[in-house]
């Protein structure tokens, strides 16, 4: 899908995904893919509703962008190490994991759905909160922006 093509962005040429599973390519052990999506709509629609003049569009899709790549990236790398936590030949390594997980949890946990620190950074997090105080930093200038020089990966 190509956002904003009816908004000339001087010769910057901006081209979304659309908000699906495929976006962040989240492996199917986390159950993510569905939940990023949301939260990505939800990030950028609160940061779009703040829109008040064109020039701002690039600074915000940059906004948008520093806001969801590292949470992104983390639930991925997440995904990946769920996998390979979970589908372990039987070795030494992976009598050690069944050994944690009759631990109680802890963080690093190999479980992460149980990991006391993953998962309220998982399922608590604030779209519409992490927008609004980008926002407020972005009007105070204290947010710097990318205008002119984005190279969005979105």
């Amino acid at each position: 899908m190509s956002c904003y093509s009816a908004l000339p962005v001087s010769n910057t040429f901006w081209h979304f995904r659309s908000a699906v599973d495929g976006s962040h390519l989240i492996r199917s052990l986390s159950a993510q893919g569905a939940a990023q999506a949301v939260e990505d709509g939800a990030v950028l629609g609160a940061i779009m509703e703040r829109l008040e003049q064109r020039s701002q569009i690039v600074d915000i899709l940059a906004i948008y962008e520093r806001l969801r790549k590292n949470r992104t990236t983390r639930i991925v790398q997440g995904s990946t190490l769920s996998r390979d936590i979970f589908h372990m030949e039987d070795s030494e390594r992976q009598r050690e994991r069944d050994r944690q997980l009759r631990q109680k949890p802890f963080e690093q946990f190999p479980n992460r759905w149980a990991d006391p620190v993953f998962q309220p950074w998982l399922f608590g997090y604030d779209a519409y909160g992490e927008a609004e105080r980008a926002w407020v930093q972005y009007k105070q200038e204290a947010l710097p922006t990318s205008a002119g020089d984005v190279q969005s990966r979105l």
